[in-house]
């Protein structure tokens, strides 16, 4: 049996809606809201904006949209009609939509005029520990609504950008943001989880003290002023060891100097910032010394024939069925 069900383009008869309202499932709880009623509402009249006209979709840092081309598969399922084993989208008093943005486009730009909801009211007897009013409920309602599958999850830029976002004015540390995202819907593991508390509680550190920059923020940064150059975030421990073999193949190919820009992702102080320059430009200095040491040495007359490196097999791997794995190298053609 289907779990789609036709839906009408038009309008949808009373007892049609009555008979999915019925096979839909039980709504989800979300802290600080109540569930109220299921609800059809004419696509054209959700409220989407904010006061100043804005899309109001107030935790998303980029849109919900896939990529252009082909029809995305919710699209393709929409055109079906609506998945009554899926959560509807959900709006909250005055027909504002609470989550379900891309859905709702989907569902416009297919010709449908109305759609089922789930309306849910502020409930503050419910709200948490974190939430210090319905504008916070509504923000983790929206995140955590889009864990559910069939919907665009949730980056770990989103969340960290939600966590920067609620504990502006609260005690933080890295328990307390742990615990916040916990009561959230997720699909993070543990360790993602640990790892937005820690980038959190360094912005914090870094507010009022270093201007914080991702690699494509940096490359903007170069755009905006007029400078060609290849970045090096000083944050990174393997920096010269991937950047070197790119200035030596330059200089190879043309003969020209290579411009670096230096950034660092990470740093919390000035004197951290400092340190890992210095730290970046010496390793640079030191990989080019050995570099022009290692040429030296391959073209003396007693070394230029000694190859400078030797494989002497690879770790057998490959599992061949009713063969033992063997205890030793295998060589390598």
């Amino acid at each position: 049996m289907s779990n789609f069900i036709s839906i009408p383009k038009n309008s949808v008869p009373l007892k049609l809606r009555e008979h999915i309202e019925a096979l839909l499932p039980e709504p989800i709880s979300y802290p600080g809201w109540k569930f109220n009623r299921y609800c059809w509402i004419k696509l054209t009249q959700i409220n989407t904006k904010d006061a100043a006209g804005n899309t109001d979709n107030s935790v998303r840092v980029g849109g919900t949209e896939g990529g252009t081309g082909s029809r995305d598969a919710l699209e393709v399922s929409l055109e079906r009609g609506i998945d009554v084993t899926k959560q509807t989208p959900s709006v909250y008093p005055e027909e504002n939509l609470a989550d379900g943005f891309g859905r709702l486009k989907k569902l416009l730009k297919l010709g449908y005029t109305e759609w089922v909801f789930s309306e849910y009211i502020f409930d503050e007897e419910t709200c948490t520990e974190f939430q210090s009013g319905m504008d916070d409920a509504l923000d983790d309602f929206r995140m955590s609504a889009n864990a559910d599958d069939g919907k665009k999850p949730f980056t770990v830029k989103e969340v960290a950008e939600l966590c920067r976002k609620r504990f502006s004015n609260r005690k933080r540390d890295k328990q307390t943001i742990v615990k916040y995202i916990n009561s959230l819907y997720h699909n993070f593991s543990g360790q993602q989880v640990d790892a937005i508390a820690k980038n959190v509680i360094k912005h914090y550190k870094r507010k009022g003290v270093i201007e914080s920059y991702d690699r494509d923020e940096a490359q903007n940064f170069l755009k905006t002023i007029g400078v060609g150059a290849d970045l090096l975030n000083t944050k990174d421990a393997t920096r010269t060891a991937r950047l070197f073999p790119q200035i030596m193949r330059n200089f190879v190919d043309n003969g020209t100097t290579m411009d670096i820009a230096l950034f660092d992702s990470d740093a919390c102080s000035h004197e951290e910032l400092d340190k890992r320059q210095q730290e970046t430009i010496k390793e640079l200095d030191e990989m080019d010394a050995l570099v022009m040491l290692y040429a030296a040495k391959r073209m003396t007359m007693t070394l230029k024939n000694v190859n400078p490196y030797n494989i002497l097999g690879s770790i057998p791997q490959k599992i061949i069925k009713g063969q033992k794995m063997v205890k030793e190298l295998i060589p390598v053609d």
